[in-house]
């Protein structure tokens, strides 16, 4: 029997790309958003999915106009900070500044072989 992996919110488009602006910025307002996802419906699809897990707070701000205000929460920024030390990561970078020092660099042929 195959066991089917679970979709989360962190497999959608996209996802990935919001937190790491949110994580940037801390709070933005929807049209910041609009720079990383162009179209409206898909936006709105997206931020309702992550205040649903639980990883945003929407906030609606009437003056002086109508805005719409996009904060991580307290379980958004533990993710968004877990995915920051994976990029850091990635790029050959320590993981973060007080954490212990590891050797990320890529196998070589004499070391670590993968497969």
């Amino acid at each position: 029997m195959v066991n089917r992996k679970r979709i989360t919110i962190l497999d959608e488009r996209y996802t990935l790309s919001v937190m790491s602006l949110l994580a940037e910025k801390n709070s933005v307002i929807c049209d910041d958003i609009q720079k990383v996802v162009s179209s409206a419906r898909t936006r709105e699809k997206l931020l309702g999915s992550m205040r649903d897990e639980g990883l945003v707070s929407i906030s609606t701000v009437y003056k002086p106009r109508k805005t719409y205000h996009v904060t991580l929460t307290e379980k958004g920024r533990e993710i968004a900070v877990l995915l920051r030390r994976a990029e850091r990561i990635l790029a050959g970078e320590a993981p973060d500044p007080e954490g212990p020092p590891t050797n990320h660099s890529a196998p070589t042929k004499q070391g670590n072989k993968i497969g």
